[in-house]
């Protein structure tokens, strides 16, 4: 309780003393002058170099998996093509094993 006293008089005391409402003041931000944007060229090559980063598949992934029957986890690293290649095959053993139980 004490603390939420002094961070509201803390707020109370910089807003009263930065925030007098005077439009002149150097904390209000300037728009008279135009803000100048970055190129447009650099923005896409930022875009385009985070895309392919995330989508390279040598990138090395580690995970903590728990195993069955223990409480320590285990530290498994593989690279990212595998993971999404062992995740592909798991999916289809599980639908394969999945439609042999709806057949008479």
């Amino acid at each position: 309780m004490r603390v939420l006293i002094g961070m509201v008089a803390a707020l109370a005391i910089l807003s009263a003393a930065g925030g007098g409402g005077d439009p002149a003041s150097p904390a209000a931000p300037d728009r008279s002058a135009p803000e100048k944007a970055a190129p447009a060229s650099k923005t896409v090559d930022a875009a385009v170099v985070q895309a392919k980063a995330k989508d390279d598949p040598n990138q090395l992934v580690c995970r903590s998996e728990i195993p069955v029957g223990s409480r320590l986890p285990v530290k498994k690293c593989m690279t990212k093509g595998e993971a999404d290649m062992r995740r592909f095959e798991d999916r289809q053993d599980l639908e394969r094993s999945q439609g042999d139980t709806y057949r008479r």
